[in-house]
């Protein structure tokens, strides 16, 4: 039904070709192409334009049928339709402020000693400008993620930004150190946004199958409704009953929920976050190990990190050869390659990373040539982000619709222990000696080897044996036949078998963890 012409007459804005005033509805208007400008969409969320007006919604408008919102088949408000380039862009700046946050976090690393003299503080206070940083990457999580959900990531974006740069440029010109320690929490707080958002961001471009866009559906639709004086309400609103309250509950504690009751969850959240709590020991290590050690400058101590970021260069050329293979194994598979194949790499790097960390501890003394603590750096560092990336996309592809509780359950105990780590460096490298203050995050690295082949061999058993994870797959086989114009009989939690639109996990899926929507299907979940 289209939006009453009486209703329209005053309204007017600016579209992709300047200012235009709606008249009201015609023919053509129906099929017209939604083509908004990048800085209306800025300015103007909901991207409503006058051919999302004049569109003919389902319903009647009224409180019991309400017009029901959905994309146009031609829209660019939809991220999914975004130009290529456009796309790519926004990756693009993704990844780069998400270098950014991790550079802050890590640069301060060099400066220690300085801080030592300048504030006239011992080395574990001044260490805490690490730890409080990156305990604020366990922080900001819990505000940034629920605020997107219900706000949108634009806006969230905005503020956190502004945040990260204020407290950065405060932290910077602090003339005490409870200032500086202070300013670099916040500082790590608003810049956790990215770290989780950013994957959000990606997927609602490129994920064409199964995406979600509950905060622009429901921008446009509260912004129909006052324009036209009808009642409209977006597609992905239409199940959900749930107070915000109750989801915002809902968003905080999932994540613990699947970190203490799913054992895949668990062990890669406790892997992960041993070999995070090692890179920043290493942090606060070098400057121990080079400077100290070997009596090299701040500037020149600083270089001793080229070895861990060319293995992380080379770790990311190794993803992106085994990316082909994954490809075949998702083609033999009827393009829905099972979790379990996501593996390999991290299987790689599980051996890595006690080679490189053993290699690290028994060279780093000034009797052996610098190079090589450095190179030994490089296969730990190759390690880790084969680790990283490997279980991290195998959480996604294990949990899928939680994903996103997966995710954020390993980034609050990595952060913790990122936090942790630095803390006690110093008096373990002074008590120990470098070379057994090392050997420990080796060992621990050692210990947990067997994870990635434990998953590989066993995963998909434990996976059917969990109740998210399993509801999780429920929730996947629906989607799939939904897609392929079949009916497919699910086996859900609780044993029961049928389309599962309703979840026996009983939680209301937060939009981080995407409402499933395929060929005019829904799969939503109900907390009752």
């Amino acid at each position: 039904m289209a939006v009453p012409q009486s209703s329209l007459s005053s309204f007017s804005f600016f579209t992709a070709k300047g200012s235009a005033t709606v008249s009201g509805p015609d023919i053509e208007s129906q099929n017209r192409r939604n083509t908004p400008s990048h800085w209306f969409l800025v300015t103007h969320p909901s991207g409503v334009t006058d051919a999302v007006l004049n569109h003919a919604y389902p319903g009647q408008g009224t409180a019991e049928s309400p017009f029901v919102v959905d994309f146009l088949p031609e829209d660019g408000s939809n991220p999914l339709q975004y130009p290529m380039s456009k796309k790519w862009i926004i990756t693009l700046l993704q990844a780069l402020a998400t270098l950014a946050v991790a550079f802050v976090s890590t640069a301060y690393s060099g400066g220690v000693f300085e801080i030592i003299r300048y504030f006239h503080v011992s080395t574990t206070v001044a260490i805490l400008g690490i730890s409080l940083y990156v305990f604020g990457f366990a922080v900001g999580p819990l505000l940034w993620a629920p605020l997107s959900e219900f706000y949108g990531r634009q806006i969230v974006f905005f503020f956190t930004y502004a945040g990260l740069a204020a407290f950065s440029a405060g932290a910077a010109s602090a003339q005490n150190i409870h200032t500086l320690l202070i300013l670099r929490f916040f500082a790590g707080a608003f810049g956790a946004s990215p770290l989780t958002n950013s994957g959000g961001v990606i997927a609602d471009m490129f994920d064409a199958k199964e995406t979600y866009a509950p905060v622009l559906l429901r921008r446009r639709a509260a912004q129909l409704s006052k324009i036209a004086g009808k009642v409209y309400v977006s597609k992905m609103d239409l199940s959900v009953t749930t107070p915000k309250a109750e989801q915002i509950k809902t968003t905080l504690l999932r994540p613990w929920v699947l970190l203490f009751t799913e054992p895949i969850v668990f062990l890669t959240a406790i892997y992960i976050a041993i070999i995070y709590g090692t890179l920043y020991l290493l942090f606060a290590a070098f400057p121990i190990v080079f400077q100290q050690q070997r009596g090299w400058s701040a500037g020149i101590g600083g270089l001793a990190f080229i070895g861990v970021a060319v293995g992380m260069l080379f770790a990311v050329a190794i993803a992106m050869v085994d990316n082909r293979r994954y490809v075949r194994v998702a083609a033999a598979h009827g393009g829905r390659a099972p979790p379990e194949a996501r593996l390999p790499p991290a299987i790689l790097g599980s051996v890595l990373l006690p080679v490189g960390l053993f290699w690290f501890a028994w060279t780093n003394g000034s009797d052996v040539h610098w190079v090589v603590p450095i190179v030994a750096s490089a296969f730990f560092a190759a390690g880790l982000v084969n680790v990283f990336l490997s279980l991290l996309t195998y959480l996604v592809d294990s949990y899928t619709v939680f994903a996103a509780s997966a995710l954020a359950a390993n980034s609050v105990l990595r952060s913790l222990f990122g936090a942790a780590f630095p803390l006690f460096t110093t008096y373990m490298y002074r008590d120990l000696g470098i070379h057994w203050a090392s050997t420990i995050p080796a060992f621990l690295a050692l210990a947990c080897t067997p994870c990635p082949l434990l998953f590989y061999w066993y995963g998909e058993r434990i996976r059917m044996k969990c109740r998210y994870a399993a509801e999780a797959a429920a929730v996947e086989r629906e989607l799939h036949a939904a897609h392929e114009g079949r009916e497919a009989p699910v086996a859900v939690a609780g044993g029961q078998t049928g389309r599962p639109p309703v979840s026996e996990s009983g939680a209301v899926l937060s939009e981080d963890e995407r409402t499933v929507v395929g060929d005019g299907e829904e799969v939503r979940e109900k907390r009752k």
